[in-house]
């Protein structure tokens, strides 16, 4: 059984599955994960959430928006 590795904020792993939180932030985020096995080449996969939108209709009173 190959060894999986990796780990980052928002992204879980229970055995081979990978679940991924809601994201609000400004900015793409990844997480990559890596097979290996002894006696084999390692494999690796980098999985990305792409950054929130945030727009005029998502704002909440008293938080802080970047606009530009």
């Amino acid at each position: 059984t190959p060894t999986i590795s990796g780990s980052a904020t928002g992204f879980t792993r229970s055995g081979t599955t990978v679940t991924i939180a809601a994201h609000e932030g400004e900015s793409q985020r990844s997480c990559t994960y890596t097979a290996s096995y002894s006696g084999a080449t390692s494999k690796s996969v980098t999985i990305y959430q792409a950054a929130a939108e945030l727009g005029i209709g998502k704002m909440t009173i008293g938080s802080t928006f970047k606009v530009f």
